[in-house]
C-alpha cells in the first residue's frame, strides 16, 4: 500500500474550483440513479409486469406550479410509453388540492418515476413560489428580485415570476443571499 501526501503547493482539484453547470438530463439521470440505482426492488417484488395503471399528481399546498416538463422528462427517462397529460402549467397559482397531472402506463414505470418526478416538481415549484412572493412584496418599489441559482436549473423557473437572470445585474447592484451573514451574537 502506497500512501499520498498532499502540500499546499499542490494544484486544487479542478472539481473544487469549477462549478458544476448541471442541466435537466445530468440532474434527472442522477436522481434515479440515486433513488432506484439499479431497480426499484419493492415495485418489482410486487407490482406485475403486465400490469397497467393510471394515476393523478396533485398539489397538496397553496403555491406556484414549476417543474412539469422536468416531470415530463423523468417519466420519459423510465419508461416514453407513459401517457403525461398536465392539467395546470408552469407560473400557474394552486390551491390544496389541485390535480396537475395525469398518467397512463406501466404500474411499473409510473411507480418507479413518481418520487423523482415529484422531488423535482415540489423543488421548483417551492422556489417559484418563494419567488413569487418576494416579487410581490416588492411590487411597487425600485427593488427587483434576482435569479442567483447558478449551477442549476432553478433559474429556469424564476423569469416567468418577474425575477430577472442575474447574469443581467451581477456587477452593477447589491445582491443580498437568503442568509449573508450569521446573526449570532458576537463574541465579549
Amino acid at each position: 500500500m502506497t500512501a499520498s501526501t498532499t502540500t499546499s503547493a499542490d494544484p486544487v482539484p479542478a472539481i473544487l474550483t469549477t462549478p458544476r453547470h448541471f442541466g435537466l438530463e445530468e440532474i434527472v439521470d442522477l436522481a434515479l440513479q440515486e433513488d432506484i440505482g439499479t431497480g426499484d426492488v419493492t415495485t418489482l417484488a410486487t407490482v406485475l409486469a403486465d400490469r397497467m395503471a393510471t394515476g393523478v399528481m396533485l398539489a397538496k399546498q397553496d403555491g406556484v406550479i414549476s417543474g412539469i416538463e422536468a416531470a415530463r422528462f423523468v417519466f420519459a427517462r423510465v419508461d416514453p410509453s407513459i401517457a403525461f397529460d398536465p392539467l395546470v402549467a408552469d407560473g400557474d397559482r394552486v390551491t390544496n388540492p389541485t390535480p396537475i397531472v395525469h398518467l397512463a402506463g406501466s404500474a411499473r414505470s409510473i411507480l418507479i418515476a413518481e418520487r423523482t418526478a415529484l422531488n423535482i416538481m415540489q423543488r421548483l415549484s417551492g422556489v417559484a413560489t418563494i419567488t413569487a412572493a418576494y416579487v410581490a412584496a416588492t411590487a411597487g418599489t425600485k427593488a427587483r428580485i434576482v435569479d442567483t441559482q447558478r449551477g442549476t436549473f432553478d433559474g429556469a423557473v424564476v423569469p416567468t415570476l418577474g425575477c430577472r437572470a442575474a447574469a443581467e445585474s451581477v456587477g452593477r447592484t447589491i445582491q443580498i443571499p437568503d442568509e449573508p451573514f450569521d446573526r449570532s451574537p458576537a463574541p465579549a
